[in-house]
């Protein structure tokens, strides 16, 4: 089998070349076409698909991603295919069970970078400054459904690297290339169902649409945890915090456990308090202040915090601290509430 993508831009090319080849592996081929923007694509769209009917092979089929934006779903749905229609190739919308069709029309829903936010492990590898709690901030947990735009709110984490404005190829080009599909906690399988999928499509079971919404899905599901603050007993901030002293493989009794759910809560009482003044990551006298801090809170950490963990866990929380807290009240919390505020 062979894919041919059609897509808007180079930043979905960057994205899907490094993401395709672990999701299809050696099972089938594929080849990735960007335009210049969704008009460039829409425009030459009816030349390239009379191209491909004067040579496309059986095995061969054609995939136009094109973003919704804030068209009409079922009028652009309607315009592709047509251009199809015209150019005599058979849609999936319109054969019928026993046919083999040449194309699939898919609308994008969601920005490209929300496949960004459903990988903060990929995010905080390529760009070290963004916490690798990020995925745990009630703003960011759902990377579908993060308030606003999600191209504004990845610019806006990654001001700092790029305060003139965001290079979106640079950016899918780096982030994609560190995006494991299999090491989201929600999809610990999905190897497995990624060559189930392959097999059921290779023996016929499976059509090309619902291999490729499968595809997407899996790689774009993020386990959540809405709920699960509330049943620690802490603040969703505290319980982000509890998340960086406990994760990946502290194991903890319960007695310790609310030890450390304690530290939690104490360290960051003082230091929103005490330590978080205004601008303080520019000023060296506060950044050591707030790391000496972290050191004397987390050295009430149970005895099963060795040496090495504890210094480990010092430098991980500075590192979430710095990221989150801003300073005189600001940070990504504080955002967080004002959006509720006025939701």
């Amino acid at each position: 089998m062979h894919l041919e993508f059609l897509l808007e831009e180079p930043s979905a090319e960057a994205v899907l070349n490094n993401l395709l080849p672990q999701i299809v592996g050696q099972s089938a081929t594929f080849a990735l076409h960007s335009y210049q923007g969704k008009p460039d694509l829409l425009a030459k769209l009816p030349g390239r698909l009379r191209g491909y009917r004067a040579w496309l092979p059986p095995d061969w089929h054609v995939v136009v991603l094109v973003d919704r934006d804030a068209d009409d779903c079922y009028m652009l749905k309607a315009h592709l295919e047509q251009v199809a229609r015209e150019a005599g190739l058979l849609t999936k919308s319109a054969a019928r069970p026993d046919q083999r069709f040449r194309v699939l029309n898919r609308l994008v829903i969601e920005e490209l970078e929300a496949w960004f936010f459903g990988d903060v492990a990929a995010l905080h590898a390529a760009y070290r400054r963004i916490s690798p709690t990020l995925g745990k901030q009630a703003r960011y947990r759902d990377p579908d459904a993060i308030k606003g735009s999600t191209w504004e709110a990845l610019a806006l984490l990654l001001h700092s690297y790029y305060p003139t404005g965001l290079p979106k190829v640079e950016v899918a080009r780096t982030v994609s290339a560190r995006m494991e599909p299999e090491r989201n906690r929600s999809h610990a399988n999905y190897q497995q169902e990624f060559q189930q999928l392959i097999d059921e499509y290779n023996q016929g079971s499976s059509n090309v649409e619902t291999f490729f919404n499968d595809l997407v899905d899996l790689a774009r599901r993020l386990d959540e945890e809405e709920q699960r603050h509330i049943a620690e007993n802490l603040t969703e901030e505290e319980l982000v915090l509890f998340d960086v002293l406990t994760r990946p493989d502290v194991r903890l009794s319960e007695e310790e456990a609310r030890q450390v759910k304690q530290v939690a809560r104490d360290l960051l009482e003082k230091l929103k308090h005490e330590k978080l003044v205004l601008d303080w990551r520019k000023r060296q006298q506060a950044r050591a202040d707030v790391r000496l801090t972290i050191e004397e809170l987390l050295d009430r950490l149970p005895a099963r915090y060795t040496t090495p963990l504890y210094q480990d866990k010092c430098q991980q929380v500075y590192t979430h601290i710095y990221d989150a807290y801003y300073g005189g009240g600001q940070g990504v919390y504080a955002a967080q509430m004002i959006e509720e505020s006025h939701g």
